[in-house]
């Protein structure tokens, strides 16, 4: 069996090209999950709550520097958790708390599956983050 991680190096390899993209014309290798894929995994196993959007906005800030060819998706993300920050002086309703986090968790993902897809998906996946509100 080949170790994944030569199997990423060959992918590189087979579809990379001049402009950044690989030659199918995605920004990301289908066998990558990059730093959306850590976020996810990241905010699965969090709480809901002011603390784990604010770690959150930090940590987007962090991947798009690591990660410029998808500024967009990490700065969306973090304008949509910004607005709990309007709750700082009174507790967040917690079935809005959930309801909010669980579609955030959905939002997330969504994102993370469109970075390896076309790039109208990924625009449209753009496009549909930025007309969500959480609360």
């Amino acid at each position: 069996m080949i170790p994944q991680n030569k199997i990423c190096d060959l992918s590189q390899k087979l579809f990379a090209s001049e402009t950044g993209r690989d030659k199918t014309g995605r920004f990301f290798s289908f066998l990558e999950r990059g730093p959306m894929g850590e976020l996810h995994d990241w905010l699965r196993e969090q709480p809901p709550g002011l603390k784990t959007y604010r770690v959150f906005r930090e940590m987007l800030a962090q991947a798009a520097a690591a990660d410029p060819g998808h500024r967009a998706v990490y700065r969306l993300l973090a304008d949509l958790t910004s607005g709990f920050e309007d709750f700082d002086e009174e507790p967040v309703p917690p079935d809005l708390a959930d309801r909010a986090f669980a579609r955030l968790l959905q939002i997330v993902d969504e994102a993370e599956r469109s970075l390896g897809s076309s790039i109208e998906h990924q625009i449209a996946t753009l496009n549909e983050i930025a007309a969500v509100k959480l609360y």
